[in-house]
């Protein structure tokens, strides 16, 4: 009897052990052995441009602003030494800043790629302040300050009302933007120009909480189509199989949760003739040029107003580039929506910009387009080396201003 009982119950744990194995090898097998999937997934979706954040665990790392739209938190990564100043800004200089005699003080405004190029050059720079007295000339014995007024996601007409704010307290300002307004599928449905500041509801979720509660929703969908694509397209061993219609019908609990939750939400509406007809991708990217382009030539005008000496700069895209190499090589292939909206763009845009009223805009959409090393890091962000070569190309430039105005 006592026999039996042990081999009943040694037989029991077998039976559990072997059973916890295949629904882990299961939940391996699903996971682990298809990754890169999981992750090529999650890029399309971002690159697709229906949300104004990318899907990371970041969210809630900034907070509605009623003039800017939004500006950061603490809670927003690597911020390095420099820290969050008074307005939220990356610096550790207070603003509005109070230049002392013999400084120059420039300007950095746009989206993320200004951003990063405002922190590797900005504040009291070993490489780009020595570069920018060597090039301009009557500035050699001056003190160069650069100042980060950028931050990341953001585009027109936020960056018309930060500058609009801040202008008086710099002499130089550089505007290195335009793709934001490009990608920003949110607002396909908007008619062009946005008022302000009724718009401003748009820029970001009404909380943060909610911004959390759509980034979770987004993955747990993102989740659901790669188990379903699974479950429809390979054969699987039966614990693997099973595991997957669990984890399906819990994903599909866990959305309709979410989706309750949301729904309950005030959003803002769009009303009083902000709607429009669902757009073509062409007219969407078109309408988002054509925003970019109002609002920077609103700022063209308080430059001229005001005598500041202001440089704008249409900033780069990987797709320009002839020869991809590293991670830019993931655009060879896939990002369909991404090379749509390049291909709507790159001819309009060179039309635009080419003409007379629009010559105060640097064109940089290809500026790496012969370059042979790697430059960017996804589609528009750089390196540091490449935003070496973004001052190099700029300095010149700005230094032609300078001597044509003496």
């Amino acid at each position: 009897m006592k026999n039996q009982s042990r081999n009943l119950l040694f037989s029991l744990l077998t039976f559990m052990i072997l059973s916890a194995s295949f629904w882990g090898l299961a939940k391996y097998v699903v996971f682990k052995m298809d990754e890169n999937y999981t992750k090529h997934e999650e890029r399309i979706r971002y690159y697709q441009g229906g949300r104004l954040r990318p899907p990371t665990d970041d969210w809630g790392r900034e907070e509605s602003h009623p003039y800017f739209g939004y500006r950061m938190t603490e809670d927003w990564p690597d911020f390095e030494e420099a820290g969050l100043n008074n307005y939220h800004f990356e610096s550790k200089i207070r603003f509005p800043y109070k230049k002392k005699n013999n400084e120059v003080v420039i300007g950095v405004f746009g989206g993320s790629v200004a951003f990063f190029f405002a922190r590797q050059h900005g504040g009291q720079s070993e490489w780009f302040n020595p570069q920018f007295r060597k090039h301009i000339k009557g500035f050699e014995d001056k003190e160069i300050t650069l100042l980060n007024f950028a931050m990341p996601a953001a585009h027109q007409p936020q960056q018309f009302f930060i500058f609009s704010h801040f202008f008086q307290t710099v002499d130089i300002a550089i505007f290195l933007d335009g793709w934001n307004e490009i990608h920003n599928g949110r607002f396909k449905d908007l008619n062009f120009p946005l008022p302000y500041p009724r718009f401003s509801q748009f820029l970001y979720s009404p909380t943060t909480q909610v911004s959390k509660d759509i980034g979770d929703l987004e993955l747990l969908k993102s989740q659901l189509r790669f188990i379903q694509k699974k479950i429809k397209t390979d054969s699987v061993l039966l614990p693997v199989g099973l595991w997957m219609r669990f984890k399906r019908t819990w994903l599909q609990k866990q959305i309709q949760s979410k989706q309750r939750l949301l729904s309950q939400v005030s959003q803002p509406s769009l009303d009083n003739g902000l709607r429009r007809k669902k757009k073509s991708g062409r007219q969407m990217a078109i309408d988002g040029f054509n925003n970019w382009l109002t609002y920077t030539h609103r700022q063209e005008q308080i430059c001229k107003s005001y005598s500041k000496k202001c440089f704008f700069f249409f900033q780069p895209h990987v797709l320009y580039k002839k020869k991809r190499v590293g991670k830019e090589k993931l655009f060879d292939s896939g990002f369909e929506v991404e090379k749509e909206l390049v291909k709507h763009i790159y001819p309009y845009a060179e039309k635009i910009l080419a003409r007379p009223e629009n010559n105060y805009i640097n064109n940089f959409a290809g500026i790496f387009e012969q370059y042979d090393e790697e430059a960017f890091v996804d589609n528009v962000h750089v390196y540091g080396n490449a935003n070496r070569i973004f001052a190099l190309k700029m300095l010149p430039l700005i230094a032609k201003e300078f001597e044509a105005t003496k």
